[in-house]
């Protein structure tokens, strides 16, 4: 086949969001409609082929409606003629993390695998922009292909000044940063250039033609031209393949026209190139390139309590339960772990994951379920939690060789890094054993320094899986505990003895009128006005943390700006008050009353002069041996049609930042930014960072995955965007107006000055830390006092008390020795956790310098 020949590769598919401008249960309707549309035109048409958006979600979807099926959907996957896979569904690259990319793929192999089949594309038609590793994500899996939509637009200014679209290649080399490289594939004409063909030739031909022309105009380097059948939830076209048959005949002879699946679409584009010898461009780094409505930014903020749920929901799933339970097995309890409950808590946090779910830019209902979704998911996940640190502190050390009357602390580090500070504990022991004052000492027996805020009783309610539940009278303390240094992905583990005496409470306030924050690392000072300065080595920010609000006159896709100027927070502080000031924390509170309008009135163009107050209580926070302030940020929204920003001076002036992105560290100037734009917004995952030769300063986050870098000094991290609609449309069916986010909103992040040993390449391992700190856990060495319940009840005679027998009698849990360390320099751990095909554990790491780094990795046990 030479240049001149073209080939009209026809591949019919839905794009299918589970939940969008419907909710899912509405969506599912159409989905069975779908495919039993879809097997009905396979049995007409034996050689008719579809694809499923390359997710495999879908099935399970539609076989909850329709079990019966299942026979009938696995033979023709096996036949080829339902393509499904490599995905379990379309998530966004940038509001998940990269873990979360991954069991995504793994989820999707496995669902194919039992279907009997999967396609071998790696397709992503509508994610708002691509992140620099999935080149090396898709190669680990098997697929050398990326067929996309999104990310891959650039533009210049026309004569008049108007936004005009620069050429660009359809097929192109997409490298990562570690040097995979995948043919990719621009949907540049979108997924729906072939949406329906008509019974009309005439009409199909002409259509064709258009197609075509749009081709040639451009950089098309293989003869084989790419059309769409199909768009967003559109059933099969059903007489598709006769009209191709009655096509073929109007085309001239050295053009075809025929049904293609992916797969031999993309054989024959390699194919082509290599025997041609075609040298395609390459191009490096993310495909995020565009404006504002390629890339839909607002997304990245819009329903920001969603973003900060799902941040808690991975770190709960990747840096604690995992890392547990892999501890667990390597430490003398093998088969622990259930595969199925991890699996279980994927789906259900990956169904929240969709990019019109977590990006919050779907009807009310769809966000509210996912609400439930996630709540029922941290129901599930902390009890596997709570179940997973009983267990290990059954099994230490020191429960093991301590008597009856006695506790453990225990301290869990599911990190891979060592981890030295104080942590919060709350002490719950049996009311009837007296510990009115008691002592805390480790396993070389010495006493740690430990204080005590509060002490209360309580009755606590003890559920046994074998006697009835029962009520126990129990005292709980409430305090700090300075545990000293707890070794990587290690339990340390310290007893708790009765002592003599009476317990001494230290007060939570002092009478300090100074509102003077300090540790080892940095100084941070609040004035009466609330003014904010952090001053480390021989740097200072000044007015380092402020709000700034603007009007957002857009939508849940695209923030746009209104006609009025900023509003400061500096006018409008009502207190500045200590929460704790004590050797273990110091904490402050500043209150902000904002006066912010109302509303926004689009036929005036301005903000209305009705005015909501909008109470903001920013609580900074300052440990001993903690590199960073923590900031809570509680937001009482009443405000429509705004954007509320957390605002960082950061006292470092550059024009570039920095910030990461799944399994990447990516720095930015004005490249990154379309040459007209309303925001000049960009991601991150977990921190953003400015540094030039003298020093550095970061902000790490927990769902803020929107900054914008201001004035050279300025981090901006957007944390309400209230808008009240999908897209511009009036219909009801595009309103949202629980996405004006009347609401409260509880979320935080963290200053780190550089400087003391702190450097850029600390951040990767320190925002896990902000997310995942030390676990404090305490358990009775007498380990029946707390699973017992109470008897039967029908004969007062029977007393019994009925107990299982310990499935792990031999496991012993020696203190803060590591499971696993892994040393390295700008190393970081994104995954330890048991194998999915239950054959060892995996740990993965990745490298976030761009140099090689030389890694030692030692295990407690054996590796094969």
């Amino acid at each position: 086949m030479n240049r001149n020949d073209k080939v009209f590769c026809v591949i019919s598919h839905t794009h299918w969001d589970r939940e969008w401008y419907a909710p899912l249960e509405v969506f599912r309707h159409r989905l069975v409609d779908l495919f039993d549309s879809l097997l009905a035109i396979i049995k007409e048409y034996p050689n008719y082929v579809f694809h499923m958006d390359a997710q495999t979600v879908v099935l399970e979807d539609y076989l909850e409606v329709r079990p019966s099926k299942r026979e009938e959907l696995k033979q023709y996957i096996q036949s080829g003629n339902i393509m499904v896979g490599p995905w379990y569904l379309q998530n966004d690259f940038y509001l998940t993390s990269g873990e979360a990319t991954i069991r995504n793929l793994l989820e999707g192999n496995k669902l194919c695998q039992e279907f009997g089949g999967k396609g071998k594309i790696g397709y992503a038609p509508d994610q708002f922009g691509n992140i620099s590793q999935l080149p090396q994500i898709l190669r680990n899996f098997g697929y050398d292909n990326f067929v996309f939509g999104r990310g891959f637009s650039e533009y210049s200014l026309g004569e008049n000044q108007e936004l005009c679209r620069k050429p660009s290649p359809t097929e192109f080399i997409w490298k990562g940063p570690d040097g995979s490289e995948v043919l990719a594939i621009h949907m540049r004409h979108w997924y729906n250039n072939a949406q329906r063909f008509s019974a009309d030739i005439e009409m199909s031909y002409r259509f064709l033609k258009s197609i075509e022309k749009n081709y040639d105009n451009e950089f098309t380097f293989t003869p084989y031209y790419l059309l769409m059948n199909g768009v967003d939830h559109l059933q099969p076209q059903e007489n598709l393949l006769p009209i191709l048959e009655q096509l073929q005949t109007k085309l001239e002879g050295n053009q075809t026209i025929c049904q293609y699946n992916f797969d031999d679409y993309l054989e024959k584009v390699k194919t082509y190139i290599k025997e041609n010898e075609v040298e395609l461009p390459v191009y490096e780094g993310e495909l995020r390139k565009g404006q504002d409505f390629d890339l839909l930014k607002g997304t990245l903020s819009s329903r920001h309590y969603l973003k900060i749920m799902n941040v808690q929901a991975q770190s709960l799933l990747e840096n604690r339960l995992e890392p547990l339970y892999a501890m667990l097995e390597r430490n003398g309890m093998q088969g622990v772990t259930s595969v199925d409950r991890f699996r279980y808590l994927w789906k259900n946090l990956m169904r929240n994951h969709p990019h019109d779910s977590i990006c919050g830019c779907s009807r009310d209902e769809v966000h509210s379920h996912m609400e439930n979704r996630y709540n029922e998911f941290f129901e599930f996940a902390n009890e596997y939690l709570k179940r997973g640190m009983q267990l290990a502190a059954d099994h230490t050390a020191a429960c093991r060789k301590g008597k009856g009357d006695e506790y453990v602390l225990t301290v869990f580090n599911t990190l891979a890094f060592p981890i030295e500070q104080a942590v919060r504990v709350s002490l719950s022991f049996l009311a009837a054993d007296g510990l009115e004052n008691f002592e805390i000492i480790d396993q070389n027996g010495l006493a740690i320094p430990f204080a005590i805020f509060e002490k209360h009783y309580e009755e606590l309610d003890v559920h046994s899986p074998i006697n009835l539940p029962g009520v126990l009278d129990v005292v709980r303390y409430e305090g700090y505990a300075d545990v000293g240094r707890v070794e990587p992905y290690a339990m340390k583990t310290f007893t708790i003895r009765k002592k003599e005496g009476v317990c001494k409470f230290v007060p939570w306030v002092n009478s300090e009128n100074e509102f003077c924050l300090k540790n080892e690392f940095f100084q941070l000072s609040v004035t009466q006005k609330g003014q904010v300065d952090v001053t480390w080595e021989n740097h200072t920010a000044k007015n380092c943390l402020y709000l700034e609000d603007l009007a957002d006159i857009g939508t849940s896709y695209v923030y746009m700006k209104g006609t009025d100027i900023p509003i400061y927070s500096h006018d409008y502080v009502s207190s500045v008050s200590w929460v704790e000031n004590h050797p273990y924390c110091q904490s402050v509170a500043i209150t902000y009353d904002l006066p912010l309008p109302a509303s926004y009135d689009k036929q005036q163009g301005k903000r209305t002069d009705e005015v909501e107050n909008t109470r903001v209580v920013l609580t900074v926070s300052v440990k001993p041996k903690q590199p960073y302030a923590q900031v809570d940020y509680h937001i009482e929204n009443r405000s429509r049609w705004h954007r509320l920003r957390v605002v960082v001076n950061t006292g470092v002036a550059n024009t570039l930042s920095t910030a990461d992105i799944p399994f990447d560290v990516v720095t930015h100037g004005e490249e990154a930014h379309c040459i007209v734009t309303e925001s000049k917004v960009l991601p991150n995952t977990s921190f953003a960072y400015l540094e030039n030769d003298e020093t550095g300063f970061a902000v790490l986050t927990q769902g803020a995955h929107e900054y914008e870098h201001l004035d050279e000094t300025k981090l901006a991290f957007t944390v309400v965007r209230a808008t009240g609609g999908i897209n511009s449309s009036s219909t009801k069916q595009w309103q949202a107006p629980g996405n004006q986010c009347i609401r409260t909103i509880n979320g935080t992040l963290a200053l780190v000055p550089f400087g003391n040993g702190i450097t850029a390449r600390n951040l990767p391992n320190l925002s896990l830390r902000f997310r995942a700190p030390l676990l404090g856990f305490v358990s009775c060495c007498d380990t029946k006092k707390f699973t017992g319940g109470r008897p039967c009840v029908q004969d007062s005679d029977l007393t019994e008390l009925f107990y299982l027998p310990d499935a792990y009698p031999d496991a012993c849990i020696p203190s803060n020795v590591s499971a696993v360390t892994v040393e390295g320099e700008g190393i970081t751990v994104s995954a330890l956790k048991y194998a999915q095909n239950k054959e060892g554990q995996i740990l993965r790491l990745y490298n976030t310098t761009n140099q090689p780094q030389c890694v030692k990795v030692t295990v407690n046990g054996t590796v094969y």
